[in-house]
């Protein structure tokens, strides 16, 4: 198969694969409620839901981001709300709820992709978003971590994780961060983000 083959089949590969992670999240959760443990957190579920179903599903297409939450009469922040979310660059931010909480899905002009949360728990966030990513098997780019750091700032300390898709050839790869944070003088307690970058 030729390069150009096999970066055109990528995209439905990334997709095969979020559905197999989701399961897996679906079965990690199913076997601690049947061990008793604590239940993962409804919020920090349905944030890395959210974030499956918007920046990993659409990584590839953006202008297909905006056409389903368009279609799905999400929230349209304005300019002045938006700018935080966008780093006050370009592009458009909604507001996104499913009943637990309420999110922001920002995506810039470049094309980089996030979802904020307002209140999440700090450990259930980044369990599923790892497992979410690294259940994302593509061919001739394995997933591999290539941060994790904290950082203590004026509203706490914080928690970075990134994953990136190691490519063995030229050509676009993505690149996946969550940053958490407990303290509840933080603006929101967790951000996925998934961006895209070129290997020479």
């Amino acid at each position: 198969m030729t390069a150009s083959a096999r970066l055109s089949c990528r995209p439905q590969h990334l997709l095969a694969a979020v559905v197999l992670a989701v399961l897996a999240l679906a079965g990690s959760a199913a076997r601690a409620q049947e061990e008793k443990l604590e239940p993962m957190d409804k919020v920090s579920e349905a944030f890395v839901s959210l974030f499956s179903a918007t920046c990993v599903k659409y990584y590839q297409s953006p202008a297909k981001l905006v056409d389903d939450l368009t279609a799905k009469e999400l929230p349209l922040l304005d300019a002045q709300h938006s700018g935080p979310y966008l780093h006050d660059g370009a592009g458009k931010a909604w507001l996104a709820s499913d009943g637990h909480g309420e999110f922001v899905v920002a995506l810039t002009d470049t094309g980089v992709c996030s979802v904020f949360a307002r209140h999440a728990k700090e450990l259930d966030v980044r369990l599923m978003f790892i497992t979410l990513v690294t259940g994302i098997k593509v061919p001739d780019a394995p997933m591999v971590r290539v941060a994790d750091k904290r950082n203590d700032t004026p509203q706490g300390s914080t928690h970075y994780v990134a994953y990136a898709q190691q490519r063995q050839t030229p050509g676009p790869f993505a690149r996946f961060g969550l940053t958490t944070t407990s303290s509840e003088k933080a603006a929101f307690q967790a951000l996925a983000t998934l961006s895209t970058a070129l290997k020479q």
